[in-house]
């Protein structure tokens, strides 16, 4: 099973929702690990050292730094991006299917954004 680590910018209320959802511990967040306040390169590191995919709502510079650590053929287990306009209860679904069902091969050096499209939320 996936284990997500949630960056500082994160809503906390996705947070919530998964934690509602699945009581196991399968999101961290930076500040649990002791990262608040690192940039995006110690954390994208930390993530490949451990094998954590990424959540953020942080399009720019976080993206930035992940495509950086693919081109240059770095482990990057993943980033999940969150549009800040995208309705609660479908991130949050999509989030615990990626919890439940994913493995880490279907996001390894991918950035993929949330909600995803073409999946029906009710």
């Amino acid at each position: 099973m996936l284990t997500l680590l949630a960056d500082e910018d994160l809503n906390n209320a996705i947070l919530r929702g998964i934690h509602r959802r699945l009581s196991d511990g399968f999101v961290r967040r930076v500040q649990d690990v002791g990262l608040g306040g690192c940039p995006d390169a110690t954390i994208l590191e930390y993530c490949a050292e451990h094998q954590m995919v990424l959540v953020t709502h942080d399009v720019t510079t976080m993206t930035s730094e992940a495509v950086w650590r693919i081109r240059t053929g770095l482990s990057m287990p993943g980033v999940l991006v969150v549009r800040q306009s995208a309705p609660l209860r479908a991130v949050v679904d999509d989030l615990v299917m990626f919890l439940e069902c994913g493995t880490e091969e279907d996001v390894a050096s991918q950035i993929l954004y949330l909600p995803l499209p073409g999946i029906a939320h009710q």
